[in-house]
């Protein structure tokens, strides 16, 4: 089966743009889920508002942990997928 041609610059990007929204819409999506849920349960499991509150705060610390540490992971990954840019030559800018 051929291959398809390599996109264009525009194509390229138009498709990163997309990419990206997707990323941020589901990561979104999933945050208000975690939030609203884990809130919901919490008032269910503990009635004492001062275990309300402390557990909240771990559980908010533990959100943006792991949330922060997938972000890390899914940058780096796609960093790895791109090319390499291109490395400056020494004489760039000077006569």
């Amino acid at each position: 089966m051929p291959r398809s041609p390599d996109p264009g610059p525009l194509e390229r990007q138009r498709i990163e743009k997309r990419l990206a929204l997707n990323v941020v819409l589901v990561y979104a999506a999933l945050a208000v889920l975690w939030i609203y849920g884990s809130d919901w349960l919490l008032f269910q499991l503990v009635s004492d508002p001062g275990w309300q509150a402390r557990i909240a705060t771990f559980k908010g610390w533990f959100f943006v942990t792991w949330s922060g540490l997938l972000i890390y992971v899914g940058i780096r990954r796609a960093f790895r997928r791109r090319p390499a840019l291109p490395r400056p030559s020494s004489t760039c800018g000077r006569p």
